[in-house]
Formats: structure tokens, sequence, C-alpha cells
């Protein structure tokens, strides 16, 4: 419908602007599903990029069963669930090494034999103590299988050469938006233009190009007169929440910091 085509050209819109070169970067975007007739899933760039994601969740999905496998198999009400953990963890653990070592194909023939059957809990004659545990030991269960499924239900939810179809077949449709997104993307620009208007991301740019010299293309890009002043002026760059720092604003930040990682003067905070 229309109104679904202006979502995405507004999503694509506010992604493209959080990036140093906003017409570049979805330029570029069509190329990753410019895809050889013989190519497999595990030859797309795409694939590579999101694998280093999953292979998180599935750690952190064996090493939920393990401690949950620790808990029940030293208490002695619980012990009945020794096998259920340990064959959960056997298989997410296979999970990781299958990710590791072999093809998309055979996760996705793996994580699609994953079934949770119900945990045996623990009983009004048991101990508190016992009950304590039996709680710890079902959350770390539970967030394990969350993170599997959700694997399986996202990035594994079709088969891989299906996948690889679609991406192919999306191309087109994807060339079509980036050029509707770069059209409104100027139209907008010369309507803030012609109002005296700014937003927030038309500040972050200008502040980029200020601090950019002039004619520069590489990346990261040349520090302008401005930026090295900055440079000499601050004695420390602090980031506060910089897991919500964006390319742009990262860019921004490798203009006017100092040094490297050994004896820089950019110093961050932020979630892991």
């Amino acid at each position: 419908s229309d109104q679904a085509i202006e979502g995405l050209l507004q999503e694509m819109y506010k992604v493209s602007r959080v990036q140093p070169e906003p017409y570049e970067w979805l330029e570029q975007l069509p190329t990753k599903y410019d895809i050889a007739e013989d190519a497999t899933i595990d030859d797309l760039d795409i694939v590579k990029e999101i694998k280093p994601f999953i292979m998180a969740s599935l750690k952190e999905a064996a090493n939920r069963l393990k401690k949950g496998y620790q808990i029940v198999a030293v208490t002695d009400a619980l012990t009945k669930n020794e096998p259920l953990f340990a064959t959960e963890y056997s298989l997410a653990s296979q999970l990781v090494d299958t990710l590791e070592t072999d093809s998309w194909e055979t996760v996705y023939e793996l994580i699609h034999t994953a079934t949770y059957d119900r945990i045996k809990a623990a009983t009004k004659k048991d101990t508190l103590e016992d009950q304590a545990a039996y709680a710890e030991a079902k959350n770390h269960r539970d967030i394990a299988k969350d993170l599997v499924t959700d694997l399986r239900d996202t990035f594994f939810a079709r088969k891989p050469e299906l996948f690889v179809q679609e991406m192919r077949n999306t191309k087109p449709v994807l060339e079509t938006l980036v050029k509707l997104t770069i059209q409104f993307s100027k139209a907008f620009k010369e309507a803030k233009l012609q109002r005296g208007l700014l937003d927030f991301s038309d500040l972050e740019h200008y502040a980029l190009e200020i601090l950019t010299a002039t004619g520069t293309e590489t990346t990261p890009p040349t520090p302008s007169e401005v930026a090295l002043n900055f440079k000499q002026r601050f004695k420390e760059v602090l980031v506060d929440e910089y897991q919500d720092v964006n390319r742009l604003q990262e860019t921004i930040l490798q203009l006017v910091k100092s040094g490297d990682e050994a004896d820089g003067n950019l110093f961050m905070v932020g979630d892991v």
C-alpha cells in the first residue's frame, strides 16, 4: 500500500541520516543483493555480518544452560531435571561449534531439532532453598530457550536456498526504494532551506562538514583546520551512553579526539 511504502521511505531516510555519507550509503545497499546464480547462503555478505550476533546469542544460551545444569546437578530435589538440561546444553554447544565450523544449511537443520520439554518443578514439600534453586535454574533455561527459538524464528525461519532467492529478487525493488529515498531526501532538504529550518540531523552533518578537510575522500576523513584546533584544545573527550552513538557521531568524535587506544584522550562509557 501507499502507506507501507511511505513508512519504508521514512525508515530508509532516518537510517541513512545517521551515516557520514547518506547518499553513498544508500547507493551501495543494492550491491549486497547482487547475488550470483551459483551462490550459496554462506557466500552472502549479510550472513557474514550477522554471524557474530548469532554466535554471541548461542554462546549465551549454552552458558545459561550450563549454569542451570550445574544447579540441578547439586540440588537433590532437582536432579530429576539433569537429563533435560544435559540434552539442551549439548544441543546449544553443538550449535555453537556448527556455526563456527560448518555451513549455514547444517545450522538450519540442527536448530530445527531443538525441542523444549516441560521442566519438572519443585514442590511445596521441598525446602525454600530448593525452590529458590529451581527458580534460578528455570530462569537460566527460559532465557536460553528464548534465545534459541528467537534465532530459529528470525534468521533460520526459511530454508537457505529460499532465503538466497528472496535476496536476489529483492535487488530491483531495493534499487527503486533507494532512488525514491534519495529524491525525498533532496526535496526535504530543499524545503527546509527555503523555510530557513534545521533539524538535529542537519546540525550533525554540518558539524561533520566543518570538521572535514575540503576535498577529502579518505575514511575516516581528514581533519580540517577547525578539527585540528579542537584536537589541540580538548584535554579529554568524554562520551556517555556510547552504545547509542551512531556512525555519523562516531566520525565526528574521531575528528576531534587525539591519539589512539594506547595514548588517546577519548573515554567512553556504555552498555555492552
